[in-house]
């Protein structure tokens, strides 16, 4: 417990920056605080890595400019694969040897929380039968396929510390999308625990909201102790332009309205 809090307080020690997102002038490469700089002058390298939610990492190129240091190569990919736009807030915390860890910020003021250290196995595959079969057939078929290929991890993070009586507050999960999720059926299944506390055991509708803001009703069937998405979710995945090996992290936001808010980091071409 000592070690952990001495590594808790040391990371809060690392110097850190901020930058709010301006697209005019964050969209093709962003400025590292002059000050900052005599923080990595004793590392400086022309590359540097970027560690963002889930503990994904990107490599960047620094560049030079007068009196000013830039990521540039590899900071569009950053943007992209994280979904930023105007007025999100990343704070960067050095950790040395060209190594920066970054939280990211809603406009809302919400944090993307790293939920990798919170692994708790749950079943996350999903169906690839169309909506016209009933609930039945396709939970059959996703067992069938999490049979052979085996349960995802679905990181699930309840917050205790807001716990009232025996209801919950605050909850987040994070999954990555399968073909499954994201091809002509679209179907998606909620993991059991968040089922089971927070949304009531039969067929709703939740309302999934994306960083810009927008709001997507999707109708959420109950069968066998899950939720599976189905209508509205394949409008959702359009919408949000999600693709196979994309993780999505939601955030219940609205307990009564049951409200996700939606958070997408999108997978990393391979070249």
């Amino acid at each position: 417990m000592v070690k952990k809090r001495y590594g808790e307080m040391c990371e809060k020690l690392r110097p850190h920056f901020f930058k709010l997102m301006i697209h005019s002038l964050t969209r093709n490469r962003m400025r590292i605080p002059p000050y900052f700089l005599k923080h990595i002058l004793g590392d400086l390298s022309e590359n540097a890595t970027l560690t963002g939610p889930l503990n994904r990492s990107w490599n960047v190129k620094l560049r030079q400019d007068e009196n000013s240091m830039f990521f540039v190569e590899g900071w569009k990919e950053f943007l992209r694969d994280n979904s930023l736009g105007d007025n999100e807030f990343l704070v960067f915390r050095y950790d040395g040897d060209m190594h920066f860890h970054v939280e990211i910020y809603e406009e809302n003021g919400l944090s993307r929380m790293d939920l990798s250290s919170t692994m708790i196995p749950e079943v996350g595959a999903s169906s690839t039968r169309s909506h016209k079969q009933d609930k039945k057939c396709v939970c059959q078929k996703m067992r069938r396929e999490e049979k052979d290929e085996g349960p995802s991890k679905v990181p699930v993070v309840v917050d205790e510390r807001t716990r009232t009586g025996s209801s919950f507050i605050n909850c987040s999960f994070a999954t990555q999308l399968t073909a499954s999720s994201v091809n002509r059926s679209a179907v998606q299944r909620l993991p059991k625990r968040i089922s089971d506390l927070f949304l009531p055991p039969c067929d709703i509708r939740v309302a999934f909201r994306n960083s810009k803001g927008m709001t997507r009703k999707v109708k959420a069937k109950y069968y066998d102790g899950f939720h599976i998405l189905s209508a509205g979710w394949k409008s959702f995945v359009r919408q949000n332009r999600l693709e196979k090996g994309d993780y999505c992290t939601f955030e219940l936001v609205d307990k009564h309205a049951l409200c996700f808010q939606v958070h997408v980091s999108h997978q990393a071409a391979t070249v």
